[in-house]
């Protein structure tokens, strides 16, 4: 159990991360913990079934919050599944954790990430594509329905 981690139902909440209660400024902390993993049920689904696609989502996202040429099979998905194959997912998985950690400025460190990467890789996946998700979303970044005809 991650003792930085905090619930999304803490009153201490604010657009989805954890705030501090006498400043009411955001911490540098993971909006959700790492073992509520089952929630939303398809991320959770896609982590346990198709974690390479889970990969390339989340590192997609983290470039573009507009997620806009998307594609399940890009990259960092091939590349996953690739060192899956040989067992060093968990290295790649790491580092590119301690990337997201320090783009968004969340407390934690190297040993965490990499360990929680190689032994938890689908819960680890869970809770970086929701912090991702809530900070585009908080930034004001949405997926634009396409054009339509009238």
């Amino acid at each position: 159990m991650d003792p930085n981690s905090q619930h999304n139902t803490d009153p201490n909440m604010k657009s989805g991360f954890a705030v501090d209660s006498s400043s009411g400024t955001p911490t540098n902390k993971w909006s959700s913990p790492f073992y509520e993993f089952w929630d939303p049920v398809d991320t959770m689904l896609c982590s346990w079934c198709c974690p390479c696609f889970m990969f390339g989502r989340n590192q997609h996202r983290r470039r573009d919050p507009a997620m806009s040429g998307f594609s399940y099979f890009n990259g960092d998905c091939c590349l996953w599944l690739c060192l899956a194959y040989c067992g060093c997912f968990g290295i790649f998985q790491g580092l590119k954790r301690i990337e997201t950690r320090k783009q968004y400025g969340i407390e934690g460190n190297e040993v965490l990430d990499f360990a929680g990467s190689c032994c938890l890789p689908c819960c680890m996946l869970v809770q970086e594509d929701k912090e991702i998700t809530r900070r585009a979303e908080a930034a004001g970044y949405q997926r634009t329905s396409p054009m339509s005809y009238p």
